[in-house]
This record gives C-alpha cells, sequence and structure tokens, in this order.
C-alpha cells in the first residue's frame, strides 16, 4: 500500500512537472517591418534579441504582399501552392473577383490551400490563440484557431489591448500552446511617408517599445523560462515617387484585356491568344518593366502553379509602379524578393534558442517548421524544409533539425 501511495506521489509529481515545463510559443508579425530597420531605428528590446536570441533577414515569397506572405509564413507555402496568389486576383473557375475588401470572399475557405500553423497544431492536440493573422478568421478545412477574431469587426484591438491579450492567454489556467499575433505597424506608416520618414522611424520605435514591455511582463509573471518568442514580418518597403509611375493607358488598349489585378504586379487576364501577344509587344520594350506570359515566368519566382495567376503578368523594377491610379510619394512593397529592401525581419528568443545567433538571409518558408519545431509538433507538407534544415543549428539549442 505504501509503495502505491508513493507511485501515485511521483505519477503526480511527473505530471506536474510536466505541467510546469510547458512551453508556449508566441509569434508576433509586424507588417512592413523591413529587416534593416533595427539597424537604422533606435531599437533596444530587438537588439536585446539579438544578443539572447537569434536574428535573421527573411525573404518573402512572390509577390511580396502582406495577405500572400503571411498566409506563406503560416503554412510554410508558396503563394502559388497556398491559393492566395495577391491580394486580389480572377477565380477562374467562377469568374468571380477576390479581393481583400470583399469579406464574401476574403473569408471563402476554398481559396486557401494547405494547413496553417494553427491548425497543425490543434491536429495533434495542442491549443491556439490567434489575434488577427491574416487568413484566421478563415474556416480553412472547415476550422479556426481556438480563440481568434474577426479582422472585419470594428473596432480592432489596440496594439496594447493585444498584448494585453496575449498576456491573459500567457497566464491563464490553460495557456494556449501557440498564440500567434499581427501588427499593423510600421506598414502603415511606412506607406504613407516613406522607410526612411521620421514618422516611420517613431513607428517603428513604438513596436519595439510594445515588444519590449511584453517581454518585461513576462518575466514578471515569471514565465521566461516557458515562453519561446519569435518575432517575424511579412515584407520590407522602398521608396516611391510620382516620377516612377508607368501608367497602363499609355501602352495597352481595352479590349487587349479582361482584367488587370493589381499594380506591382500586374496579374493580367487576357484569355485570347492575340491578346496575350499584343499585351507582351507592346510591353517588352518599356525601361523598369519586365513582362511574361503565364508559361514563361522565370522559375526564380515560383510563380506559375496556380490556376488563378494572369495570362501575363507585369513586374515594375523596384521603385516603379504600372498603374493608371493617382500616385503620392510613399513607400511600397511587392517587387521581385532578390530585393534587399523587399527582405524582413526575424528575430526569436527564449528557453529553446540559442544565444547570439546569427541565422542569415533565408526564406520565409522556413519560419512554419521552426515553429513546427519549437512546439514539437510534425509540420504538414510545405516548401520551406531544405531551408529549415539548413537554418535549424543555428536556432535551437538542441542542435539539429526534427522532423
Amino acid at each position: 500500500m505504501a509503495k502505491a501511495v508513493v507511485l501515485l506521489a511521483v505519477l503526480w509529481m511527473s505530471g506536474m512537472m510536466s505541467a510546469l515545463a510547458k512551453k508556449t510559443t508566441v509569434v508576433i508579425s509586424c507588417d512592413g517591418f523591413r529587416w534593416d530597420y533595427a539597424e537604422m531605428y533606435d531599437t533596444p528590446f530587438l537588439d536585446l534579441m539579438s544578443r539572447q536570441g537569434v536574428k535573421g533577414e527573411l525573404v518573402p515569397s512572390f509577390p511580396s504582399k502582406t495577405f500572400p506572405n503571411h498566409y506563406t509564413l503560416a503554412t510554410g507555402l508558396r503563394p502559388e501552392h497556398h491559393g492566395i496568389i495577391a491580394n486580389s486576383f480572377l477565380d477562374r473557375a467562377t469568374g468571380e473577383r477576390f479581393s481583400l475588401s470583399n469579406p464574401k470572399t476574403k473569408c471563402d475557405a476554398r481559396f486557401y490551400h494547405g494547413e496553417p500553423l494553427w491548425l497543425t497544431a490543434q491536429r495533434q492536440g495542442l491549443h491556439t490563440a490567434v489575434f488577427y493573422w491574416p487568413g484566421s478568421d478563415v474556416a480553412v478545412a472547415g476550422h479556426y484557431p481556438d480563440l481568434w477574431h474577426s479582422y472585419d469587426e470594428k473596432p480592432h484591438l489596440t496594439f496594447s489591448q493585444r498584448v494585453d491579450g496575449i498576456m491573459q492567454q500567457l497566464t491563464a489556467k490553460n495557456c494556449p500552446d501557440l498564440i500567434m499575433a499581427y501588427f499593423e505597424e510600421p506598414d502603415a506608416s511606412g506607406h504613407n511617408y516613406g522607410p526612411q520618414a521620421k514618422q516611420t522611424r517613431l513607428a517603428v520605435e513604438r513596436i519595439d517599445s510594445l515588444l519590449g514591455s511584453l517581454w518585461t511582463r513576462i518575466g514578471k509573471a515569471g514565465l521566461q523560462n516557458s515562453v519561446n518568442l519569435v518575432i517575424v514580418s511579412d515584407h520590407g518597403m522602398t521608396w516611391f515617387t510620382p516620377s516612377r509611375q508607368i501608367t497602363v493607358s499609355s501602352y495597352l488598349h481595352k479590349e487587349w484585356y479582361q482584367s488587370i489585378e493589381g499594380n506591382l504586379p500586374a496579374n493580367i487576364y487576357a484569355p485570347a491568344r492575340w491578346q496575350q501577344d499584343s499585351i507582351v509587344a507592346a510591353l517588352s520594350h518599356v525601361a523598369h518593366l519586365r513582362v511574361w506570359r503565364k508559361d514563361d515566368i522565370p522559375q526564380w519566382l515560383h510563380y506559375q502553379s496556380d490556376p488563378n495567376i494572369g495570362d501575363v503578368l507585369v513586374l515594375p523594377d523596384e521603385g516603379f509602379l504600372f498603374t493608371d491610379e493617382t500616385c503620392h510619394d510613399g513607400g511600397v512593397h511587392g517587387f521581385d524578393p532578390a530585393y534587399s529592401d523587399m527582405h524582413a525581419l526575424f528575430r526569436a528568443m527564449g528557453p529553446d534558442i540559442r544565444n547570439g545567433g546569427d541565422m542569415g538571409v533565408f526564406s520565409n518558408t522556413a519560419v512554419y517548421a521552426l515553429v513546427c519545431h519549437l512546439l514539437g509538433i510534425s509540420p504538414a507538407p510545405n516548401d520551406g524544409m531544405e531551408d529549415y534544415q539548413r537554418i535549424a543549428i543555428k536556432m535551437f539549442k538542441d542542435g539539429k533539425a526534427q522532423h
């Protein structure tokens, strides 16, 4: 009887220790946080993360836009494989236009392929909470995160309220294993004023201060040994001025195309071969533009396989736009990911992460597998395993790649 009591006590203590040893991964995205903002501006907390954790430079997937890349970060799939190929595009099956400004299409799960982190975690028995991450308010494969917020419901939680929400989850009795959050800055300031404007500097420094306050609160709650914090961004930002605008109407006739979606890049839907020929011929010698039929899009862009990609793709050089819309001075993104101004921030710190490591430059498709590693779960099929295998040894204290 005494042995049984001792055994029960050992089992109880083992379970208690297991619960105490539980770690939560917190992933926060700061939209439009260019990789070198932390060098250009005063960011003491991100600098601390570099010293006590790891830093890196994320290469976005093409196109270097917000929604496609946030869903890449969440799934490890490039846009041509996960379906969100741009902020707007035509659905060839129905003729319907997908647009972020249309809640009906934005939340239509048939456009969202792959398995986002919150579903990978839930499928393997973990619990999740997500604050506004693009795609988290969509019933992907019929499921939502355990806790989520609709981005179309106003008013949004303020940044401070989102930090409060993260802390509430971290200190809850049933703390989630994965918490993800999205902040719209410094993207908004970068667009309005440009990447080197004082307003953008203030936005960057405000975000850094907010992240620093979160980590301080985590420490005061006695959780610094229980939380792995990962900070990412979706893309960078570069300067644009209207003198670099290339107007569509100066080169293309309206009868040559059914629709033009976006300006950076421009997906042109032109079903007839003669239309495609006319567009390519008209644009092939225009300075600061590259133009391809869909089948000729270069492999390095990884932008061919999705059926909703346009019949012709027009990609401006960095700092140029192809549009008839009224433009103003400010920041833009969406260009070829090879441009360093399009690269994004990566930082990570916590009990399972190395101290002072430099992960160098790597594809944002690897973030999904890196977070799965922290969660101790197996990733779904994704495009980032090659980079994950290469950089995992630089990030994790266990010194190896898993899965």
